[in-house]
This record gives structure tokens, sequence and C-alpha cells, in this order.
């Protein structure tokens, strides 16, 4: 996702809608080193805003393995950007309770991650 930033492929194809893997691994989680690489030149990108405002113009699936880290996910992207896994067998054996273990998430944020963020992205009613 680091290249396709910094190639300026989000900015190219703004209305793209991309879906990442294990809450992305990296992207939401280092967002200072990337705006600092992009600051100094050292990355070569000519972005229309600082990295780490692409973050949250990516959707991410759950597979994070931590409680702690979905709650952290949330704070760098919207809940509405956050799906249930789709990872099997690597995600959690019960997915509904992972999501329910959340300390920050309300209920109604569960309840669209659990699905109604998937359908509405994918544009099926539930």
């Amino acid at each position: 996702m680091s290249s396709l930033i910094c190639e300026c492929g989000m900015d190219k194809f703004a209305k793209i809608k991309m879906v990442v893997v294990h809450g992305d691994g990296f992207l939401p989680y280092y967002p200072k080193r990337q705006d600092m690489a992009f600051r100094d030149g050292r990355d070569g990108a000519k972005l229309k805003g600082d990295f780490s405002s692409y973050i949250p113009k990516f959707y991410y699936e759950t597979v994070v393995s931590n409680a702690d880290m979905l709650d952290f996910l949330a704070t760098k992207t919207s809940f509405s950007h956050i799906f249930k896994e789709s990872d099997y067998p690597f995600g959690e054996k019960n997915t509904y309770r992972f999501i329910r273990r959340s300390k920050k998430l309300l209920k109604l944020s569960q309840n669209a991650i659990l699905g109604r963020d998937a359908a509405r992205l994918l544009g099926v009613r539930i």
C-alpha cells in the first residue's frame, strides 16, 4: 500500500476502493515514519497531501490478532472502513466474539464491521 501511495496511485485513481488484509500490517501503525520520509523527500513521491492522509482511504479487514489492535486501527481510519476478516484459517476462530471484545468500538460500530460495511461497499442490501 505504501508503494501504491508513493507512486501516486491513490491520487491517479481517487475513486478506487482498496480492501487490504491483516489490518494492512504496517501502514496504519507507522504513519509518522512515512510522513517524515515523504517530507524529507526520501521516497520521491509528489503526493497531494501528507502520506498519512491516505490511510483512511483504504478499507481494512480484521485479522489483526489482538482486540486492542482492532481498537487502534479504528482510531486511524473510520470504523466504516473496517470489515470482518476473510482470511480463513488464519483469522480468529470466532470473529463475532473477537469484534465484540473491543473496548472502544460502540455496538453500532461493531455491527457495521460484522457485515454492514462490507455490504455497503459491495452494494449488497442486507
